[in-house]
């Protein structure tokens, strides 16, 4: 009777043993099979660059906003000048900041840029320099990435 029982618990060990020999190949080759999405997720993550101002924000703002909103007082409408990053952040009297640095959706110059309100709508229509889609989601990007 003693040579049954130490079998039986003998077979439970060693299919103890199996069954977790086996889940651990299981995880190892799931593990294994992960990496290279892992790493095609973080390749082109890390080939976006961010914005350059420069090169990319400074052209749209001078084409289309800098001759109302730029450096010249005597020109400058709303009280807002979007030439130097400073003030197109900071609130004006009794209106908010152009710019919420990281919130393009909460962002005034997104919301103008994009009204269906002729009257909102700036440029203003008419002044024949409206915004392309690409320089519209270039200013998102970069006041999203702050």
């Amino acid at each position: 009777m003693m040579r049954v029982e130490q079998y039986e618990r003998d077979s439970v060990c060693h299919l103890t043993r199996k069954l977790f020999s086996l889940m651990m190949s299981l995880l190892f080759g799931v593990t294994i099979l992960a990496l290279p999405l892992n790493s095609l997720a973080t390749t082109d993550a890390t080939k976006k660059r961010p914005v350059n101002f420069n090169q990319a924000i400074s052209p749209i703002l001078s084409k289309h906003c800098l001759e109302c909103h730029g450096p010249d007082a005597n020109q400058r409408k709303a009280g807002l000048r979007l030439d130097l990053y400073d003030t197109a952040i900071s609130p004006r009297k009794s209106k908010p900041a152009a710019i919420l640095p990281g919130n393009s959706g909460e962002s005034l110059l997104v919301e103008r840029i994009t009204s269906k309100n002729p009257d909102e709508l700036m440029p203003p229509p008419g002044n024949g320099t409206k915004l392309s889609e690409v320089e519209i989601e270039t200013l998102k990007t970069w006041i999203d990435e702050g």
